[in-house]
């Protein structure tokens, strides 16, 4: 999406040099486009709308250091998103009735939205500073225990990977719907718009923290041990610990470790394997040090051609032209000199 992609360049931009920049206490409404606004609500708060007719598809390529925690629902119309970032790669589509509630540091990607539907959606960014502040003054009086994802996310000083879909719930889609209708203009708008939003973040925690229960068991003492096989698991490209080993290493059945590692990072613990000596052979490919068929024998592929699709499915092109890519680039940069 053109807009919300324009303001990840803008909070991609922002965060290089936040700690040496005062903040503002209040940026003026932004309008970016027919039926696109977005609203900057408190500091490190920020709204986007999306209500436009169908258009040409419109396609957006972003890269991001840091990255908002996003909160985002979709009433009409099928957006792109395509995301390749540090634990792999997600792509999904948009759909009415779909709430994704994301992450993406260090990433790039696109998105694209337009076509023959109209399109009506609304995003929650939130910055960790912002999220993390505001949740701990909520929390200083209370006394019983809160949610181990809840917990994660309002201590964290960056937002890790996260990548959640569900279905909106009846709640969720009246709150959304009201936002979009805001019948009010200037002080009143802004008002109507925060307390709406803090409403649509308390049902997204709510749900957040419901599905966590149900669908993961996971412990706190389970998840360092998730981590803990993590770090087993790269430690040795050429002879890593299979799944059953690994698992008895950290004390986990195998299935609880794959469910762990889908409910950390996103994927089994087998692609997580595979994504990382991807990405540590695309390390030794930026050296010009090894050629395509040392490289896949140094990150632990069996094969040459095994290496080439893990690559090319990755990054979408042959570790070969890859390699011939910077190898071009090193001669034009040398030429300069």
């Amino acid at each position: 999406m053109q807009e919300t992609g324009r303001y990840y360049q803008e909070e991609a931009m922002k965060n290089q040099d936040e700690k040496t920049r005062p903040r503002q206490e209040k940026e003026p409404e932004k309008h970016f486009g027919r039926g696109v606004k977005q609203f900057t609500l408190r500091p490190g708060l920020r709204l986007s709308l999306v209500d436009i007719p169908p258009i040409e598809p419109i396609r957006l390529d972003f890269e991001l250091n840091e990255a908002p925690l996003e909160f985002s629902y979709h009433l009409a119309g099928q957006p792109l998103y395509s995301i390749g970032h540090e634990t792999g790669e997600t792509s999904f589509k948009g759909k009415p009735g779909l709430n994704v509630v994301s992450a993406f540091p260090h990433s790039s990607g696109f998105m694209e939205i337009g076509g023959a539907e109209r399109n009506r959606m609304l995003a929650i960014h939130l910055d960790p500073v912002f999220f993390s502040k505001y949740c701990k003054e909520h929390l200083v009086n209370l006394t019983d225990p809160i949610s181990p994802v809840i917990e994660r996310l309002v201590n964290e000083e960056s937002f890790f990977y996260l990548c959640r879909q569900a279905q909106l719930n009846p709640s969720m889609t009246m709150v959304v719907n009201q936002i979009l209708a805001c019948p009010y203009q200037g002080m009143l708008e802004q008002i109507f718009l925060e307390s709406k939003t803090l409403e649509l973040i308390v049902l997204q925690l709510e749900m957040i923290a419901s599905s966590s229960q149900s669908v993961c068991s996971l412990t706190p003492g389970d998840i360092k041990r998730v981590h803990t096989a993590r770090d087993m698991l790269i430690r040795d490209l050429l002879n890593p610990p299979g799944l059953f080993q690994l698992a008895r290493a950290v004390s986990l059945s195998h299935t609880k470790l794959n469910q762990g590692f889908r409910h950390e990072f996103g994927v089994t613990v087998f692609e997580y394997l595979r994504q990382h000596r991807v990405r540590q052979a695309k390390a030794l490919l930026d050296t010009l040090e090894m050629n395509v068929t040392e490289v896949a024998y140094a990150t632990g592929f069996s094969s040459p051609s095994h290496f080439t699709k893990a690559f090319r499915s990755h990054y979408k092109i042959n570790p070969g032209s890859y390699l011939k890519e910077i190898q071009q680039r090193k001669v034009i940069s040398l030429a300069k000199f």
